[in-house]
This record gives C-alpha cells, structure tokens and sequence, in this order.
C-alpha cells in the first residue's frame, strides 16, 4: 500500500474522480459541494492499493459560513479566525478497514501542519472517528448538533497543536 499526499489539484483527474466517489460512498458529505471544497483545500492522502485508490482523507480550508454554522451549532464562542482547519473527508474502503490506515493516513497529514489548530466533527455514533481523533489529540467540544440535512447527531472536536 502505499500512501500520497498532495494538494487536490497536482493529482490526476482519474484520481480525483475517485477520491470524490469515495467521498460520496461514505454519505456523510454534500455530495454537490465536495469538488468545490477539495479545490480549495490544503492536501488531500490517498492510499492507494495496486491500481485503486482505497482511502482518503484531506485537510480542509473551510469557508466562513460553514465555520460559522458549526461552531453556533455547537455553541462554541471561540474566535472562528483562529480555526481555518478542518481534518475531514475521511474514509476507508470497507474491506481494508480495522487495520488503522484512517489513523495513518490522519496522522500523515496532521505532521504536515505541525503548529496548526485543527477541528473536526463526526457522528456522535462513529466510536472509530471517536477514537482516531482522540489518539491524534482532538478533544470533544460544545455540545453534540444535527447536521444540515438534520439527520444525524454530529460532535465537535478539536486540536490545539500549540497543546500536544
């Protein structure tokens, strides 16, 4: 296996389209906004089996309005200038799962960034995101919030660098 880490734009179309169908798999994203948001993000992993592409993750340069939301959502008061970061876009293909690759690829793009603060949100019923961001020293923030769609409960978690 072997993993890669670039900004979303250096890596190849074909790839691209298959980092962003995995995204979609993993139903947890607007599927009209990812492209959007992977070009302005700052590196995207991919692991990458044979041919395939079998996991991603990516760091995100999140818009003010999104921040905005999730943080009111959260009822967090931090100064949102300070949180521009966002671990997200995380999956694993099913068959390559409890091997500790989203914790690999995860810890390879937070080295990446070393004095950044980073955030992250998951689903509340997500014990595998829980733990990962726990071991990579996210801490659990605010109060648990309903996604847009109001689906699904999500938790707000966060990574002072200047900390760990």
């Amino acid at each position: 296996m072997e993993l890669r880490i670039s900004p979303f734009g250096a890596i190849s179309e074909k790839e691209q389209i298959a980092i962003i169908n995995l995204i979609k798999i993993g139903n947890e994203a607007n599927a009209d906004l990812i492209l959007e948001r992977l070009e302005n993000s700052l590196f995207t992993a991919c692991l990458h089996q044979e041919n395939r592409i079998v996991g991603t993750a990516t760091i995100k340069r999140p818009e003010l309005p999104y921040r905005t939301y999730v943080f009111d959502q959260a009822g967090l008061t931090y100064p949102l200038e300070n949180f521009t970061l966002e671990l997200g876009y995380i999956f694993i293909e099913n068959e390559f799962r409890n091997q500790g690759l989203a914790l690999s690829i995860c810890r390879a793009l937070i080295s990446l960034i070393p004095k950044e603060t980073i955030f992250a949100t998951t689903r509340i019923d997500n014990r595998g995101m829980q733990s990962i961001l726990q071991q990579l020293y996210f801490t659990a923030e605010g109060r648990a919030y309903k996604n847009r769609s109001k689906t699904k409960l999500l938790q707000f978690y966060l990574r002072n660098n200047f900390l760990n």
